[in-house]
């Protein structure tokens, strides 16, 4: 079984592969806990409950210029849901759909200049095996 590295992982959002990558967050999530217990038993018992993945939020090196990742992604806030992926070197791929927001990440001395994009997601994360 092959390991990989981070190396050459995408990110696309409507099919735009959006550059300068160096973040992307959990692709999962655990089940909540749901507290079954009743008053005859003498251990806590538990279900699983819903998902919850929270916002996922990728990070990125600004690009300036209209053309740069930066604008593209700001102009898809509002937009409605968009499709997005992150794609593994080896060509596993997670799908999922969501709302788009960004912001420019703070700054300080000597520091290159980044966002996040937040995705609130609006479907369930897809999972495809590479190879």
């Amino acid at each position: 079984m092959a390991k990989h590295s981070s190396i050459g992982i995408k990110v696309t959002v409507d099919s735009k592969e959006i550059k300068g990558l160096t973040d992307i967050p959990d692709m999962g999530a655990t089940p909540e806990k749901l507290d079954v217990t009743t008053l005859a038993d003498e251990y806590r018992q538990y279900i699983n409950g819903v998902k919850d993945f929270g916002d996922l939020e990728f990070t990125f090196i600004y690009e300036s210029g209209a053309d740069g990742n930066y604008a593209q992604l700001a102009a898809m806030e509002g937009q409605g849901i968009k499709e997005c992926s992150v794609e593994f070197p080896d060509g596993a791929k997670f799908t999922f759909s969501g709302d788009i927001s960004v912001r420019i990440l703070g700054v300080g001395v000597n520091a290159v200049i980044t966002f996040a994009m937040s995705v609130a997601l609006q479907s369930e994360i897809a999972y495809t095996a590479g190879n």
